[in-house]
């Protein structure tokens, strides 16, 4: 769950810059995610960086 949550953080930065609804982030972390597996990949593949690196 926490890793979803830290996905959810991503992309609301990526997505907005606002402060947002609780559900309103729900949303837009689905909508991200279903886009495309491609997209999906190309945001793990930058998480999992982001953490070696960190």
């Amino acid at each position: 769950m926490s890793l979803i949550r830290y996905f959810q953080g991503i992309l609301l930065k990526v997505t907005t810059r606002r402060p947002v609804t609780q559900k309103y982030r729900r949303t837009v972390l689905i909508q991200s995610l279903n886009q495309s597996s491609k997209s999906y990949n190309t945001v793990l593949k930058t998480v999992l960086t982001y953490l070696k690196n960190k």
